[in-house]
């Protein structure tokens, strides 16, 4: 289980406001980059922090004293955090390996059909609370996380899509996916890594595989392409299905 913790911290740290679930920061604007991720290991606690710069496709120049507008919204099964930053025009082109981590698994882009935003995925392979804050001259966005007695979470079956290779395939499957399952109008529907670094597109997950069976006999006449059920436990990373 992911656990959000909110709690005061003196300058130069400015707290995110923590909305319906979701952590929120940043100023609204436009032209920013993220041009670094760094990931360390603390006592007691692992920092992940990503430094926004001024610039766009072209050219990155100076560190923003203010990072863009973002937000930072937990999910389950598979354990994450996802990360919503608007006004960014490019990012980094490395990710975090996360070798020595205890807590982080799996770091990715995920697909946005918008030129100003980038949407990010950290996955964690253990219970953890995390806060999320940002950080002024020069701007950041930076997310502790430090671990949680560990618990017990039973699997769950999840109704998606094959797997996509971004390498091989173009993404626009990705939001044909996303465009023909929105009309089932359910909430959960979203985009996830599995395996490979692949792609697909999950209608829902739900406790027992009857149900599951019976939502893909719901939905499936509706569809030009297969939905199938993966078992899959809290901080198991997707399989790849072809």
């Amino acid at each position: 289980m992911i656990q959000a913790k909110n709690e005061k911290r003196r300058q130069p740290k400015k707290m995110s406001m923590l909305e319906n679930g979701l952590f929120v920061g940043g100023e609204i604007t436009d032209g920013k980059v993220i041009d670094e991720m760094d990931h360390g290991l603390h006592d007691g606690f692992e920092r992940l922090v990503l430094d926004v710069y001024e610039g766009n496709f072209q050219e990155v120049r100076g560190q923003a004293k203010i990072p863009n507008y973002f937000e930072v919204a937990q999910e389950y099964y598979p354990a994450r955090l996802v990360y919503t930053l608007n006004g960014i025009r490019d990012q980094a082109h490395e990710f975090p390996t996360f070798e020595e981590s205890t807590l982080f698994s799996y770091m990715d882009i995920l697909p946005v059909f918008d030129d100003s935003a980038m949407i990010l995925a950290s996955y964690f392979n253990e219970s953890v609370e995390y806060e999320v804050f940002e950080m002024h001259e020069p701007g950041k966005i930076v997310t502790d996380v430090r671990m949680l007695e560990k618990e017990e979470h039973p699997s769950v079956f999840s109704v998606r899509t094959r797997s996509i290779f971004p390498a091989e395939e173009t993404v626009e499957g990705i939001q044909r996916f996303l465009s023909d399952l929105d009309f089932t109008e359910n909430e959960q529907v979203r985009t996830i890594h599995s395996k490979e670094e692949t792609l697909f597109v999950e209608e829902g997950y739900y406790r027992t595989m009857e149900e599951a069976e019976a939502r893909v006999a719901e939905l499936q006449d509706g569809l030009d392409f297969e939905l199938y059920i993966e078992e899959r436990g809290m901080f198991d990373l997707p399989e790849v299905i072809k």
